[in-house]
């Protein structure tokens, strides 16, 4: 645990990362394993800005990652990829093959043959 996350679960009287889940439900889009970044960043911002490490300097700082956009980026780099679509072959594929622009062709053969099995 790092030394900011002991700070404030002493403060709190309760883990803080629980209490930052309550807290902000978007959180729970980051991995488990990719927490620490998070952390991380918290305690950069409260290094930078010289405050003491309390909950609400560490909200401060949350506030601040997310006003810049960075935790928008944490959770898009950290958020589970998510499962590619099934393709489904249409019903008229025959005669779409042979009127379809080309181009249509070209992508429907193409997501076709990418979920098939090499």
């Amino acid at each position: 645990m790092s030394q900011l996350l002991e700070q404030l679960t002493h403060e709190l009287g309760k883990d803080a990362v629980e209490e930052a889940n309550r807290r902000h439900p978007e959180l729970a889009s980051i991995q488990p394993e990719h927490v620490a970044q998070l952390i991380d960043a918290v305690e950069y911002v409260i290094d930078l800005q010289g405050w003491p490490r309390t909950v609400e300097n560490a909200e401060r700082a949350y506030r601040v990652l997310e006003a810049q956009g960075e935790l928008g980026r944490l959770t898009a780099h950290y958020a589970p990829a998510p499962a590619p679509e099934a393709f489904t072959p249409r019903a008229d594929e025959e005669e779409f093959l042979r009127s379809a622009p080309l181009s249509e062709v070209r992508d429907y053969l193409l997501a076709k043959h990418q979920t098939e099995a090499p």
